[in-house]
Order: C-alpha cells, then structure tokens, then sequence
C-alpha cells in the first residue's frame, strides 16, 4: 500500500526497524566506548540514549535510578538514520531544551544537509518555538513555548526575549554531532570489546568476534524485553560486567556453550528464508526425508547453529578438530549405509544423526550434532565428504 509520499506501509516498516536498529548499535557502542562504575546506561530514557553519573546508586527500579540521576553528569544522545530536516532538527534541540541535557549529542548515519549552527539556525529555531503557541498542546514547540516563552509575557516580551535566545546560543554551542554508519559503529564497538575483554583468546581468532556478537545479542534482547514491557532499558556497570563475564564463559579457545533456546529463535527467521527460497542442496536432501515445510526449517536451523559454531574454529591453525569431526560423521554415515544396506531416506536420516560426535569442543547437544550431518549434506562439502540420505544423487523432491 502506497502512504501517500511514493513509498509503502512495508518500505517504512523496514526503514523503522533499521532507525531502531542504528539506535541499539549507538547504544552498544556508547557502553563499550564509556563504561565506568558510575554510569548508568538508559535506552529510551529522556532521550533515544542516555548516559547519567551517579555515585553509588543501588536502586534496582529504573525508574526510580532515572529520577535519582536527573540532577547528574547526563549525556543525553538524539539518534538519527534518515535525513534531517530543519523542523527534525528543532524537534530534536526542543527535547534537549525540555530535558535541561547539559551534553547534547546527536547521531546521524546521513551528513547533514541542513545549516543547525550560527546566527541562520538561532533564528529558525527562535522562530519555530514561538510559533509553537499555536500549535497543538502536545506538540515539541508548544510545550517549549509554554516551559519558556509562556509564561505571563506579552508578544512584545516573547519576540525579544534574550534570556531564550541565549539558550538556544549555549545549547547549539555544546551540542556534539557524530556523522558514522551502521558498518563504521559497529567495527568500533567491536574493536573496544576485542581488545578489551577477549585477551584470554589466543588459539581462534573468529572467536574474538563471536564472543562480540553474543554480548551484543545479549544487550539488544535486554531492550527488546524493556520495551516489551513499556519501559526504558536501564543498565548499570554491574548489569553490562555480569553480560561480559557470561560471554567470556560461553565463548573461548577450549569452550563454546551458549543459550541454544535464545539462539535458536534468532536463527528462525533465516531458516524460514532458506526454506522458501529452496535452493540450498541441505533443504533438497530434507525433503527427501520428509516432505514437510517445518520440519525442513527445524533441521536447517540446526545446521545454522552448527555452522556458527564451525566458522570460529574452522579457519585456524588449530582447527584440525573440525576435519577430524567432520570425518566421523561422514563415516558415521557411510556404516549405517552398509549396516542398513541401502536404506530409504528417512530411515539413513534417522539413524545416522543417532549416532554421537566426539568433541572436547562442539556443545553436547543433538541441535550440533544434527547440524553437522546436514551440513555434510551441501554444495560447499568436497565431494568425498558428502552426504545423500538413502545414498541418491538425485537431488530432486521428487
């Protein structure tokens, strides 16, 4: 459905969803780039992001830790992935005016094409919030206009109020503007926490990065249960140190142990594409077992899981494990072939992912075991090494 403006109801759902997911990496990259023992980290606090100093605050309710920071060190952060129009940008200096913010800081992932410093901009802005006493009481500018210019002062008053005009001076003044993408944003916070918590890493480089992913799915499903719930996301030193602490559990040279539960429901939406689209030689194979949508999907997020898990370890100097793993499961299928002496589809399937892998490192789990198996089952395994359930080279449905 065209909105009216030459784009559809989805075009803007998409584009939503990618300004929410700019907001969180900005989120992420402002914890790792400034965490310190007095900070709390606020997610759709009085700003997109918030950044409050506080001694000592041992309040559990965000609210209540909200309200106890209000009169501290605040970095209060506008986060912008579109373009920015003049009356965007008003919008955005007439919350920080209503907010008291002493360190404005707006992210943008578009340069800006708008003038929003010097004498050009102080004017707009003057003018904008004055012409907000006739505009809807919920509006930004009236609610300026009636904090600051509104209150009792008569027109001549309000058209010549330097005391507001210098507010708006000091606060494009102090006002810090960042100009990075999602890509750019992203690589630094990753490069902070790599070099910050992943020196325990000598053996896999890959897995410096998965353990960054993990600490970042960590703190976007904290916000996303935050928001679920109609509230900001409040995170203290302690909060963010207990996600670094579990990630360096869960990921590491000698261990990799993550919450297969939360994963796998990340890893849903990608197999249901796979599926659809058919293409991949796994989803062909599957349906030789059993010719069902679900189950095609529940095995492929198998195989996802599996190939997370082989992406740290496979492309190292000590990832012999992975060949070797690789090879018994190959030979794991090629005895239940002669055990079962060519056996259908299902049945080869069936008893062939029963069957354990040895690993000091790939999670005791059948989610791995099976992944492994169907992975063996894709275009990218050498020929030698790959799997057909039932034996067949036909890789047709039928």
């Amino acid at each position: 459905m065209d909105n009216g403006n030459g784009s559809t109801s989805a075009q803007d759902g998409i584009t939503a969803q990618y300004g929410f997911h700019y907001q969180k990496i900005v989120f992420i990259y402002k914890i790792l780039s400034t965490l310190a023992v007095d900070n709390i980290y606020t997610y759709e606090g009085i700003d997109d992001v918030q950044i409050d100093s506080v001694d000592n605050i041992e309040e559990n309710d965000p609210l209540v830790r909200i309200e106890l920071s209000k009169n501290d060190t605040t970095t209060a952060i506008q986060v912008k992935s579109g373009i920015i129009s003049k009356e965007s940008w008003a919008k955005v200096c007439g919350n920080w005016l209503l907010s008291d913010v002493q360190n404005p800081v707006l992210y943008v992932e578009k340069p800006l094409t708008i003038i929003y410093q010097g004498e050009e901009a102080v004017r707009y802005l003057v003018d904008f919030f004055q012409d907000g006493k006739d505009k809807k009481q919920n509006s930004i500018s009236n609610k300026v206009y009636r904090k600051f210019l509104g209150q009792g002062k008569d027109e001549i008053t309000v058209a010549t109020d330097g005391v507001f005009r210098n507010k708006i001076v000091s606060l494009l003044d102090s006002t810090r503007i960042d100009h990075v993408s999602l890509n750019d944003l992203r690589n630094k916070a990753e490069n902070i926490f790599i070099k910050q918590y992943c020196d325990d890493i000598h053996k896999f480089e890959c897995a410096k990065t998965e353990r960054y992913y993990r600490f970042e799915d960590e703190i976007i499903a904290k916000i996303d249960s935050c928001i679920g719930q109609k509230k900001p996301c409040v995170l203290g030193f302690k909060d963010v140190f207990n996600i670094i602490c579990h990630t360096r559990d869960e990921i590491s040279d000698n261990r990799y142990v993550i919450d297969e539960n939360v994963v796998k429901k990340q890893k849903m939406k990608v197999a249901e594409k796979l599926v659809a689209d058919g293409e991949m030689r796994e989803i062909i194979q599957l349906y030789k077992v059993r010719n069902d949508t679900g189950f095609a999907i529940h095995e492929i997020v198998k195989e996802l899981l599996y190939k997370d898990f082989r992406s740290i370890y496979a492309d190292s100097p000590n990832s012999k494990f992975i060949s070797t793993l690789e090879s018994e499961a190959y030979s794991n299928h090629e005895d239940v072939y002669y055990e079962l002496d060519n056996p259908e589809p299902r049945e080869d399937f069936y008893a062939t992912t029963k069957k354990e892998l040895h690993s000091e490192l790939m999670p005791k789990s059948s989610l791995f075991r099976n992944g492994c198996y169907i992975y063996l089952t894709g275009d990218n395994v050498p020929a030698e090494q790959r799997i057909s359930w039932g034996g067949s080279e036909n890789d047709s449905k039928d």
